[in-house]
């Protein structure tokens, strides 16, 4: 996944000029503050490898409820039509199946190339763009995992990793819109000197809503 991301982001740069769109005041920002606040339906964890012998969780470990999340994102547009960005993105707690109350915190730089729909309505005063959207950074988990297995507790500790994403979204004015497909990387080990590591991808699909300040 992280191949393909880097592959992408290579690739959209390369093709810079295919976004290029008329200059307006709208277009003549050169900056933009951008609040999110962001919904997972849906949200999973899953593993390789075990912490001990018989102790591994096949499958995806499904959340028991919704994710939300707000981010604050900074962007400067070195071209009217690429931005390169920072941003940090806050998960609420959220139960997993087997591995207990999720919190991330994730702290990220984004690449945002940029396409203006409609570019010929200059002076217009509703201005559309679309947009893909690849972020990559270091993810916090806030607690550690509260492993369970056939009912048992699991002493375990939690090493944080990488954090990535990449989706598209939509611009109306100041208001924008995505869809996000995120992925937290991490480490599970176990206390007992004979206890393994455990590899833990949580992955979610993000539906979010925003708004952006220019400047």
């Amino acid at each position: 996944m992280r191949k393909i991301i880097c592959f992408a982001v290579a690739m959209l740069v390369c093709a810079a000029p295919v976004f290029a769109y008329d200059d307006d005041e709208d277009t003549k920002q050169r900056s933009e503050i951008v609040l999110k606040l962001e919904i997972a339906p849906a949200g999973q964890i899953n593993t390789k490898n075990s912490i001990t012998p018989g102790v591994s969780f096949s499958g995806e470990q499904i959340a028991d409820n919704n994710g939300f999340y707000i981010a604050a994102e900074y962007y400067f547009y070195l071209f009217k039509f690429l931005g390169l960005g920072c941003g940090l993105k806050q998960q609420f707690e959220r139960h997993i199946k087997y591995f207990g109350d999720l919190s991330i915190t994730n702290f990220y730089l984004a690449v945002k190339p940029k396409l203006q729909l409609r570019p010929e309505a200059k002076g217009s005063k509703c201005n559309e763009f679309v947009y893909l959207l690849f972020q990559g950074g270091y993810g916090i988990l806030n607690s550690e995992y509260k492993l369970k297995h056939g009912g048992a507790n699991i002493d375990t500790s939690t090493e944080n990793g990488l954090y990535y994403a990449g989706g598209i979204g939509f611009q109306l004015n100041s208001f924008i819109f995505e869809i996000l497909f995120c992925v937290n990387e991490s480490k599970i080990k176990g206390k007992e000197a004979w206890s393994g590591t455990m590899d833990a991808t949580y992955t979610t699909t993000n539906l979010n809503v925003g708004y952006r300040f220019g400047f």
